[in-house]
């Protein structure tokens, strides 16, 4: 209406019976904004101070504001796989929240702890840094395929999460050593060349797989590793020299690797019969 001013004064601003803030009126309206109520109900209500024209009043939010923790994202990510078996792999958890940093110059803002598992079976437990990371490192992942997740327990503000599965492989590296049943052979003779490959380590037990014998670079043929061992025998070799090679595939213990080249002479027999005169 003509002639009504809007109320001036201030606005007190409480959380039972904690001051939150207190404002001025501006064109009969007081604001406050904040991000630091902790998880739970809280009572809000406002206590108006009056002025020349208006009493002072008060007034609270009808069911009061619930503040539900907030929802987290948490990521992992390693060094290359596949490891070599026995060397140090490093992970890395980063906990944040979608859209919102979550670290203030004096540090992270959450707290809690970080665990990374493997499967079923924990590895470590670890706090939150000042990055909101907790890095780990290991040198006792076993020879084969492993599924690794890190779980945030959460704490006071903020929820419970669970990163995404990494999967790793560590590995044994191998050695493959090629031998021939005959050399020199005879054209048309049956060859039988046998890789063996063994491994650095025991921990991954006898190699298995499949080895890929080849004749200057070109496939002959394949073979299964049995017991570390993979037999191959030719027959269609031509006359001459042959660089033969073998090359183990590798499977989800043992690193690939090819053997050095083996050189195998053909010779075709020619009968001379002794002529007596």
């Amino acid at each position: 209406e003509a002639g009504v001013q809007d109320p001036t004064g201030v606005v007190t601003f409480t959380d039972g019976a904690a001051v939150l803030d207190v404002g001025w009126l501006v064109n009969g309206a007081a604001t406050f904004e904040t991000a630091r109520l902790a998880v739970g109900t809280h009572l809000i209500s406002i206590q108006y101070s009056g002025d020349g024209n208006y009493l002072s009043g008060n007034n609270a939010l009808a069911g009061g504001q619930t503040v539900n923790e907030a929802n987290v994202l948490v990521s992992l990510a390693s060094t290359a796989s596949p490891m070599v078996y026995g060397d140090t792999a490093v992970f890395t958890v980063t906990v944040g929240l979608s859209g919102v940093g979550t670290r203030l110059p004096s540090g992270c803002r959450l707290s809690g702890s970080v665990t990374l598992k493997d499967g079923a079976a924990t590895l470590e437990t670890l706090p939150l840094d000042d990055y909101c990371q907790a890095v780990f490192s290991t040198a006792a992942l076993a020879p084969g395929q492993h599924t690794l997740q890190a779980e945030y327990s959460g704490d006071a503000s903020y929820g419970a999460g669970s990163s995404n599965l990494l999967s790793m492989t560590s590995q044994v590296p191998t050695l493959t050593v090629l031998a021939a049943s005959q050399n020199p052979a005879q054209v048309g003779a049956t060859l039988t060349l046998t890789a063996t490959v063994t491994g650095t380590s025991e921990a991954g037990g006898l190699p298995d797989g499949l080895v890929v014998f080849k004749d200057d670079g070109v496939v002959i043929g394949s073979a299964p590793v049995i017991n570390g061992v993979a037999v191959l025998q030719v027959s269609t070799l031509k006359q001459g020299a042959h660089n033969l090679t073998a090359e183990y595939t590798g499977s989800s213990k043992h690193s690939a690797s090819a053997s050095t080249m083996l050189l195998v002479q053909l010779f075709i027999y020619i009968f001379l019969p002794f002529l007596r005169r």
